[in-house]
């Protein structure tokens, strides 16, 4: 298990380096969601969510445990049910231009 230590400016971050905003970061580039649709689905500004993901900003304790979830999966059904719906938009809009 990955623990969380101390760097030399006393910042968490992981064993490999690796701060809690940038896995954040990696798991939304994952999901494939922009910041606009990250903070839709968990309520983190997209201006916040970009400052944690560049280690710019410290991250507030409410933060930490929105990340740790929705790194964990907490958000995966949301984020199934926003992009079905983003995805079932644009069939429609092409579906009108064909007709």
């Amino acid at each position: 298990m990955t623990e969380l230590i101390l760097n030399e400016n006393k910042e968490e971050q992981f064993e490999d380096g690796s701060s809690l905003g940038e896995l954040l970061k990696l798991r939304r580039e994952m999901d494939g969601l922009t910041l606009k649709e990250f903070e839709a689905i968990t309520g983190i500004s997209y201006s916040l969510a970009s400052k944690y993901g560049n280690n710019s900003k410290k991250m507030s304790a409410s933060h930490e445990r929105i990340a740790a979830a929705y790194i964990g999966g907490y958000f995966d059904e949301h984020i199934r049910d926003f992009k079905r719906a983003k995805y079932q938009k644009l069939i429609e809009i092409y579906e009108k231009k064909l007709h």
